[in-house]
């Protein structure tokens, strides 16, 4: 994933579009920027799920911050597939 949105930056830069790079389009740069952050908040709860289930398995059914996993393991398909597009140009 990180390495879709790394994609996405270089392409968004080097692309020109009515006279200035891509990533200069205030909107662009958002949604780079929200993916990004996306990406690493998905990160922190993983990590913070491999944590707990070292610690006690149980741990992670009783989590309520750990309810919404199989949503974000969702929405983290979903930026990869936002960055991809942005990477290829489609």
């Amino acid at each position: 994933m990180t390495g879709a949105i790394e994609e996405a930056v270089k392409h968004c830069t080097q692309r020109e579009q009515f006279g200035r790079s891509l990533i200069k389009h205030g909107p662009v740069a958002t949604l780079l920027a929200d993916s990004w952050s996306d990406l690493e908040s998905s990160r922190f709860l993983t990590y913070q799920t491999a944590s707990l289930a070292i610690d006690d398995p149980a741990k992670i059914l009783i989590n309520p911050l750990l309810q919404n996993l199989p949503q974000q393991k969702l929405h983290v398909g979903s930026l990869t597939d936002v960055c991809r597009q942005w990477a290829d140009g489609d």
